[in-house]
């Protein structure tokens, strides 16, 4: 499986304002209302293959010791856990993850750098993308045009726009409906939305984006 891919150019101004103009007014639900964003994979395609645990902790070593490249992967294995919890524990991780991935980066008091999050790894036997978001090529370009800084000026990962607000608000939203004690379904489904649609951004940059700087 290919680590890296090809480079895309970026344009600015009015050509960014025009493709968020050209965005559904659902910004990036419409990616998970998609009637067909999980379909399966094409057999041997990177998503294919990431639907293994076993493929999937070896696409990610590979990442990590050979590419240097763990913090977009570390996210993505972050959200597949956070997928599994459920009630407050899934708030909660949500929150740690957007605290680690999806803030701006402390600095140390000493050498007046940027602190990046530890590198960690697979540890359990069943971590794996089993139901990945397909989105077609145009989607997939749109998707990583509006969401994707290569700069990095905002967090590690270099997330930004609308996913990473509509996470935010979400998060705040669902946090605020479970202290008043209303858990509704729909809150649920929303707060499973927004941080697919983040780990979505953060999977086309990896697997079929631009290469990590």
């Amino acid at each position: 499986v290919r680590a890296k891919s090809r480079h895309h150019s970026r344009t600015s101004g009015s050509s960014s304002n025009n493709k968020a103009a050209s965005l559904p007014a659902s910004n990036s639900n419409s990616i998970h209302n998609h009637s067909h964003s999980h379909k399966q994979p094409e057999p041997f395609s990177c998503d294919w293959y990431l639907t293994s645990a076993i493929s999937l902790y070896l696409f990610s070593a590979y990442l990590k010791e050979e590419c240097n490249d763990y913090l977009r992967i570390n996210f993505i294995e972050e959200v597949l856990r956070w997928r599994k919890l459920r009630g407050k524990h899934r708030v909660e991780r949500a929150k740690k993850i957007v605290q680690v991935y999806l803030k701006e980066l402390p600095v140390d008091d000493v050498t007046g750098t940027q602190v990046l999050p530890e590198k960690t790894q697979i540890d359990e036997y069943d971590l794996s993308r089993s139901d990945p978001i397909k989105l077609e090529p145009a989607e997939l370009q749109r998707l990583e045009d509006l969401s994707w800084d290569p700069n990095k000026t905002t967090n590690c990962l270099g997330l930004k726009g609308v996913v990473v607000e509509e996470l935010l608000s979400t998060i705040r939203t669902v946090e605020k409906a479970m202290l008043s004690g209303r858990r509704s379904h729909p809150t649920v489904k929303t707060d499973q939305a927004a941080m697919t649609s983040a780990s979505a951004s953060v999977s086309a940059s990896v697997t079929g984006g631009e290469e990590q700087p």
